[in-house]
């Protein structure tokens, strides 16, 4: 891997970033009325996507609010009104798989010691899952589940040199770390190539991963710089719950499903 690479995945220490630059980017992002996330999953539950994965197609529908509003203040208010029930779940596919490969204990288990520490990654991750189910389908976001949680195991002291990381630190960080993430993902995807069905059945027989995400660039999502210190247009934090609701690309109060 390249230097750059390095530096900006995690080479630099905490993912090209410096601490002064990370809590300048906390700073900036627009305040919200801040809730612990509980009551999602059992105490020590155990994740097994295989078994998951197993069950019945309805009861592994990916519930999901599509938003016409590209802020991330406005995704992040989203994802927090418990009304809608779209935080991190590990009983959720793309949240299960993530925490799974992760082998962040804390990210899930809420007798962890560090569950507390890491409600940031959660929210990054349960925003950036409900925004690409509507940009996605099921393989995809597989997919992009197992290339997340990977590269929060990568992290580790003797990983690090002969594998592509993500600074789980810098990822824990709201708003800035799913920005950070949705920057690697654009790095490993594929790009468009002249073979692609070749590309695509070589990944097939082999067992590849196949990355072929076409995700939307960055300026367009909620993780872009612009996006992310964006205001919540309208509306002050700690607004009564449903108050998203004007944000809704659908009817309001709707929602949708990917079956999965």
């Amino acid at each position: 891997m390249a230097r750059g690479d390095r530096e900006r995945f995690g080479g630099g220490g905490n993912g090209g970033l410096s601490q002064v630059d990370i809590d300048e980017r906390r700073d900036n992002l627009p305040p919200f009325n801040q809730r612990n996330i509980t009551g999602f999953l059992k105490p020590r539950t155990e994740i097994n996507p295989a078994s998951t994965a197993s069950e019945d197609a309805s009861s592994r529908a990916e519930s999901f609010v599509p938003l016409a509003d590209t802020s991330w203040a406005a995704h992040a208010a989203l994802i927090k009104d418990e009304s809608y029930r779209l935080g991190f779940d590990a009983s959720r596919l793309f949240d299960g798989i993530v925490a799974a490969k992760s082998g962040l204990r804390g990210l899930y288990d809420p007798d962890h010691r560090d569950y507390t520490h890491y409600e940031g990654l959660r929210t990054n991750l349960a925003v950036m899952r409900n925004y690409l189910s509507a940009q996605m389908n099921a393989p995809q976001l597989r997919s992009i589940a197992e290339a997340l949680g990977t590269a929060l195991a990568n992290d580790r002291l003797w990983k690090r040199p002969f594998t592509r990381w993500l600074n789980s630190e810098v990822a824990n960080v709201e708003g800035v770390g799913a920005g950070e993430m949705y920057k690697y993902l654009m790095d490993i995807q594929h790009k468009p190539a002249l073979l692609q069905q070749l590309r695509v059945a070589i990944n097939s027989t082999f067992g590849f991963p196949d990355r072929n995400w076409g995700l939307p660039a960055l300026e367009t999502t909620p993780f872009g710089p612009a996006e992310l210190s964006a205001p919540l247009a309208a509306h002050e934090a700690g607004a009564s719950p449903g108050f998203v609701e004007r944000y809704l690309a659908s009817s309001p109060g709707s929602s949708k499903t990917l079956a999965l």
